[in-house]
């Protein structure tokens, strides 16, 4: 057949599909796959045989094509020669695979909260694009072409528009769901599509939600085979393990046939293990006992409850710590645990677990020394840094942050709309009266610090300044560390209307810091707690 009649023939099948109201994805999928078996004849797929229509199918199975693929690819074929070219006999030849039913992979909400919080950025876009994900159990497309007026936060719904099959439908807006959207929508401000992608008139692509998802999963560490789907089906399974009816499942999700959600009382496991088995029945009616006899009641201990209660505050005022670091504020109060009850108890109520960050490697010479100078003492050395932040009205400010490399604390933070020399100056003057002077000052090589009279002036007091290698900052690693952790805890989740907030909030945390925050590298244990601590003999956190 001629190139003409070719084209003429994909447009009588265009022109087929459109008239039966067929998507673009499914129009576009039919065209290739009636594509791939021209290129299998060689020639225009309306002068097939029955005999190489059955050639065709043989080769696909020999060459192990999945059950689904070829499933899709005979319905094509199907339409086209049903419908296209009229040529009804020829279903006759054609045979569908049988697909094995697998169960879907499902998440536990431990491994959904590990993955939410492993989400990367930059800001919030595709931890609340998964977090929709899960928390009402839209698809992919649909979390992608949400807009902004679709959230209905008075009738607490989500509008999902042109769904899958073209159908409309409400999905539900939880009380937490809604308040993380609200913070994504403080720091974002989307206008028209609640998750704009590049440009910010297209809506985010499903493709990149996939990638953030993989790479979450790759970063929470989860093994399982579990795609971006898997988040609806862990809302299905979750719902149901809460014992939601399935009717009610079927409307959130909206599948058009019950049979479809009923696929999830399958992969419920709390469903199926507080099920009763009959064998258990008959043997406790013939031994004249209580079923209840033969489980066990789980005792936990006296003061198990107290310990959750405080483990549960302390990880709602303190967002960004872990476990270890709960451990380290419990034991400080009063309590003597174990981080491993810790984190049992952790992980049975569903807390969130920062992700680990990578680690980053020192500079070492050939001859196997460190080029980094260790401190040895108290006041020994000292390093200073810069942090950049803006407040709610969109305009910069600077913190000059001052600790001491040995004892961690953190003896200045100054908070200004601009610092330049003259203000490190004034900084280092203030500490040097009421500390003394370190023996070395560590910074990078920042205008602010290579400035001649902050040099003449910190030579004069007798102290000597050790510059970092240019595009080596994890030598100055335990300022850099402390920025880090200063921006995670404080400026990520703090929103500063005014520049005196940011000042009187910073400056609280600073004692927060040295005072009462538990550091890893000693011991859990304060930079500088304070002189008088009051203990109870019984610790009380409230």
């Amino acid at each position: 057949m001629t190139e003409e009649r070719v084209t003429r023939l994909r447009q009588r099948m265009i022109e087929d599909m459109n008239i039966r109201g067929l998507a673009e994805k499914t129009q576009k999928a039919h065209i290739r796959n009636v594509k791939h078996f021209a290129a299998f004849l060689g020639r225009s797929p309306d002068t097939a045989s029955p005999e190489e229509l059955r050639s065709y199918q043989l080769k696909m199975t020999e060459d192990g094509v999945s059950a689904s693929t070829f499933n899709v690819r005979i319905i094509s074929l199907r339409f086209f020669f049903g419908v296209t070219c009229g040529r009804e006999e020829m279903k006759r030849f054609m045979q569908f695979h049988r697909k094995p039913r697998k169960l879907p992979v499902v998440l536990s909400a431990e491994e959904v909260a590990d993955l939410l919080a492993a989400v990367p950025g930059p800001g919030l876009k595709y931890r609340a694009a998964l977090g929709i994900s899960y928390g009402a159990g839209l698809r992919a497309s649909e979390v992608c072409n949400l807009k902004v007026t679709d959230i209905d936060s008075d009738r607490m719904l989500i509008h999902v528009d042109d769904g899958k099959g073209g159908r409309d439908r409400k999905a539900m807006l939880s009380p937490n769901l809604l308040a993380f959207l609200r913070d994504y929508w403080r720091v974002s401000r989307p206008e028209g599509w609640l998750f704009p992608g590049k440009p910010k008139t297209n809506p985010l692509s499903p493709r990149q939600l996939n990638r953030a998802f993989t790479s979450a999963k790759h970063m929470a560490g989860i093994k399982k085979a579990a795609t971006l789907h898997t988040l609806r089906h862990s809302f299905a399974t979750h719902l149901l393990e809460a014992n939601t009816g399935v009717r009610v499942i079927q409307v959130l999700l909206g599948h058009a046939r019950l049979s479809t959600t009923a696929r999830y009382t399958q992969v419920a496991t709390k469903t199926i293990r507080s099920t009763v088995s009959p064998y258990e029945r008959r043997a406790c009616r013939t031994l004249g006992q209580h079923r209840s006899t033969q489980r066990k009641v789980p005792q936990g201990r006296a003061d198990e409850q107290r310990l959750t209660d405080d483990i549960i505050e302390l990880a709602d005022k303190h967002g960004r710590y872990g476990y270890r670091m709960v451990t380290g504020l419990l034991n400080n109060a009063g309590w003597c645990v174990n981080h491993k009850r810790v984190e049992g108890i952790w992980r049975r109520e569903g807390l969130k677990v920062p992700p680990k960050q990578k680690k980053k490697g020192r500079l070492w010479l050939n001859d196997g020394s460190c080029v980094r100078l260790r401190p040895e003492r108290p006041n020994h050395v000292w390093s200073y840094d810069f942090v950049q932040d803006r407040t709610a009205d969109g305009r910069v400010y600077r913190t000059l942050n001052i600790i001491d490399e040995y004892t961690r604390e953190a003896l200045m933070i100054r908070v200004d709309r601009k610092l330049n020399s003259t203000d490190v100056l004034d900084a280092l003057t203030d500490l040097f009266i009421l500390r003394g002077p370190p023996v070395y000052i560590r910074s990078d090589n920042g205008p602010e610090f290579i400035a001649r009279k902050v040099r003449d002036w910190i030579a004069a007091v007798g102290a000597k300044t050790a510059y970092i290698e240019p595009g080596s900052p994890w030598e100055n690693g335990y300022c850099e560390s402390f920025n880090a952790r200063f921006r995670d805890e404080l400026l990520n989740g703090e929103l500063f209307y005014t520049l005196k907030e940011a000042q009187i909030l910073i400056e609280r945390w600073r004692v927060h810091y040295n005072t009462v925050r538990p550091h890893s590298s000693l011991g859990y244990r304060p930079p500088a707690p304070e002189s008088i601590v009051p203990m109870d003999q019984r610790p009380t956190m409230h």
